[in-house]
Parts: C-alpha cells; structure tokens; sequence
C-alpha cells in the first residue's frame, strides 16, 4: 500500500468528489462532471509534471559512412558527392626500421652466478620504482648476496645492460 501524504490526501478529496457527484441531483451531475474532468486531464503530482517535462533520451549522432548517409536521406537532403571508388592501395617503401634507444654492447658471457643474482635484483627492484643509489645497500640486505662493495661492482659494471633489460620490461 503505501504512497506519499500528498498522493493519500488527493485520492481522499477524489472519493470524496466522486460520492457528491453521485449524490447530487442530475441537473447538479452536469455542472459538477466537466471540473472533475479537467482536474484529471491535469497531472496528479508536482513529481510527475516534473519528470514528464524535463527527462527526455538525447539522438543518438550517426558514426558511421553508412548511418550518415542514411540520416542524410531521411532529412531528405541528397549527399553532395558520391562516395569515391575505392583505390587500389600503392605499396610504400620504407628504410628499415631503426631502434628508439641505442642497444647496450653485450655483455660478457662469463657472468658469475652472484653477479647474475645481483643483476635479477637490481632488474627487480628498479621495475619496483626504486632508484639505482638505492640499490647496493637494498640487495646487501638480503639473504645470500656477495659484499656491498662487490655489489656496486656488479652495478657499474653492467648499468647498461640492466637499464635495457628494465626499458624492455617497461614497453
């Protein structure tokens, strides 16, 4: 059930309406029957008037060749050209494609497997977002890595090539 109080008084003052009418004489029905219809032509509630007035679905704009073309048609203007024909496409030659950044030389092929650690975790962190003058001392703390002084070795050493492998990460 339920309702607002507003919407409860107006169907109280309706069926009270409607038992006057009923009541009255046939001459009163006449003079009584064409207010309580125009009170009904009226909308019942301010929420109601409000909604009907202001919601409304906004056009929906063409995207395609195809949807604007028939759009066109229906507003009954005729398209100022006709679409062109379709050309065979011509074959580009391009140079061959250049690297954005210079590659690292490679480096040495006798990594030791603490240097190769080293080089996980320095990869590892700056993916992380740390920054290289925080790296020595970060991977010191960890467990079973060689001295902070070998560390910074390491990382000098092959700065290059962790700051490609980390850009090649990145993209």
């Amino acid at each position: 059930m339920g309702g607002s109080v507003a919407s409860r008084h107006l169907q109280a003052r309706d069926v009270a309406h409607i038992r006057e009418v009923l009541d009255a004489e046939p001459e009163q029905r006449a003079r009584v029957a064409p207010a309580a219809r125009e009170r009904e032509a009226t909308p019942r509630t301010a929420e109601h008037k409000r909604t009907a007035e202001t919601t409304r679905q906004m056009p929906v704009l063409p995207n395609s060749r195809a949807e604007r073309l028939i759009a066109a048609q229906r507003a009954g203007a005729a398209s100022r050209q006709p679409a062109p024909a379709a050309q065979p496409r011509r074959e580009v030659r391009r140079e061959a494609a250049r690297p954005a950044t210079v590659k690292p030389k490679k480096p040495a092929t006798n990594i030791t497997p603490a240097e190769h650690v080293v080089i996980a975790d320095a990869v590892r962190l700056l993916g992380w977002g740390k920054q290289w003058h925080e790296l020595a001392e970060m991977i010191a703390r960890l467990s079973e890595r060689p001295a902070p002084s070998e560390i910074r070795r390491v990382l000098r050493t092959y700065r290059e090539h962790i700051d490609a492998i980390v850009t090649r990460r990145k993209d």
